[in-house]
């Protein structure tokens, strides 16, 4: 057995620590498994690939690989004033950034969203972030020199967190899907969708577009839609009538669409099922004029919904 003061009782107990470390952090936290079952405590902890410790592999091998090649003797680049133990710390705090929800930070920073610092269950993250920082402590002690090429530590953090907000810049749709709410009348249906406001001629092409991929035909609900555009991304989550600048009106009885500026009232239009209700339409004339059509709605629409519940009932 080797004593803890030789190089070979350090290395042992290097692995003794480091290994676990992150399934420890986990466990404490109530994290699961890869897989969503099981405490991560024990399946971080099995190096096999049907468990969450294999992706702690690769960051263990080349953190362990630094502290048993660092030595006692250490070299210019690798001592305390040197370069490993900002690169170290600097990868230790890119892992940390992995485990924030950054979309949820750029969000807070470019729309009204309220800001909230929120821990995202990242695995490898976490794996990244304890096996680095480790790896500093242990070669870097509690008494390093502090030098200019600290600079890096923040630099590489910074540089990751500037590459993810890039990236979420430009994956950010003009027109960001909101909420799905009904309405109290049935077939009535409410969508909420966030965009930068602008006048509806400038970007009535799109909007409708997108009004018209999610038209009350292919709900197989909806009868009458709502699409309100808000400037307001919060009031895009939560169905709030905050910052709507445009709204679009879809029917599926085949009228034709409305768009206006602000909110406008797209329900004063009665539906099929509005009007079947009140005894305005004889179901019996609709499906047999379906049943004789060629060109008849598709399933989803109201009148064959009708129609099929008719004939159940029979």
């Amino acid at each position: 057995m080797p004593k803890v003061g030789t190089r070979a009782g350090l290395r042992v107990l290097w692995l003794l620590v480091a290994w676990p470390a992150p399934a420890v952090i986990a466990g404490l936290a109530g994290w699961n498994g890869i897989w969503g079952s099981g405490s991560a405590s024990i399946d971080y902890l099995i190096p096999i690939p049907v468990a969450g410790g294999v992706l702690h592999v690769p960051s263990f091998l080349l953190a362990t690989a630094v502290v048993f090649a660092h030595g006692r003797e250490a070299t210019p680049a690798t001592g305390r004033g040197g370069w490993l133990g900002p690169v170290l710390l600097g990868v230790s705090l890119c892992g940390l950034a992995g485990l924030v929800d950054l979309e949820r930070i750029f969000r807070a920073l470019t729309t009204d969203v309220p800001f909230r610092l929120r821990v995202e269950r990242n695995a490898l993250a976490l794996f990244v972030t304890t096996d680095a920082l480790l790896a500093f402590l242990w070669t870097q002690g509690a008494r390093f020199r502090i030098t200019p090429r600290w600079a890096l530590a923040l630099a590489l953090p910074l540089l990751l967190v500037g590459l993810v907000f890039a990236h979420e810049g430009k994956r950010t749709p003009p027109l960001r899907p909101g909420i799905v709410l009904h309405g109290e009348a049935r077939g009535d249906q409410m969508r909420w969708i966030y965009a930068k406001p602008q006048p509806l001629r400038e970007f009535e092409d799109a909007a409708l577009r997108h009004a018209l991929a999610h038209a009350p035909e292919n709900d197989a609900i909806a009868e009458d839609t709502a699409f309100f555009f808000t400037s307001s991304a919060t009031a895009a989550e939560r169905g709030t009538p905050d910052g709507i600048f445009a709204t679009i009106c879809l029917y599926e009885d085949g009228s034709g669409p409305i768009l206006g500026e602000g909110r406008l009232d797209c329900f004063a239009h009665a539906s099929f099922s509005e009007r079947l209700a009140a005894g305005r339409i004889d179901l019996d004339a609709v499906c047999e004029a379906l049943a004789a059509s060629k060109s008849a709605p598709g399933d989803g629409r109201a009148e064959a919904r009708a129609c099929r519940r008719r004939a159940a009932r029979r």
